[in-house]
């Protein structure tokens, strides 16, 4: 099958706009986060924030498998689509899917606004899963080319 220019810009654009949220912003605001840049909070990790973290956790599972079955339907019915709607699929979906994905960057940094220090190895571990979860779950030009 032959590609439409179209469709592979608008994965490249959104693709790119990927990149930017789900492996630049988490390095930068790593980088803020080890710095101090961004203030940490002081709540001891007991109780009612550690129930919050474990709600985090959660929803960091819970977006990775919506994106992964999403993905998997889109994908299943994409070649039956007609071909002007495919770019437009494409790129919203690709940028669905970054949203979702991106999500546990945003999880990480709330965490930290409220516990701080004495919960950096969760934080880092919440902020790294972002870009890995988007190398790992969000579909490839070769997959939405494929029949």
């Amino acid at each position: 099958m032959k590609t439409s220019t179209n469709l592979i810009s608008r994965f490249r654009i959104a693709r790119m706009i990927g990149l930017v949220a789900c492996v630049a912003w988490p390095l930068i605001l790593m980088l803020l986060i080890m710095t101090e840049k961004v203030v940490p909070g002081n709540f001891i990790p007991e109780g009612l924030v550690k129930e919050f973290s474990y709600t985090l956790t959660g929803l960091t599972l819970a977006g990775t498998f919506f994106v992964n079955y999403r993905s998997g339907k889109v994908l299943s019915r994409f070649k039956d689509q007609p071909d002007e709607e495919k770019p437009h699929i494409v790129f919203r979906e690709s940028l669905l899917y970054t949203l979702v994905i991106q999500m546990t960057t945003w999880y990480g940094l709330m965490y930290w606004l409220i516990a701080g220090w004495s919960v950096s190895r969760h934080v880092g571990t919440f902020i790294m899963l972002t870009p890995i979860c988007f190398f790992l779950f969000i579909p490839r030009l070769s997959q939405w080319e494929s029949d």
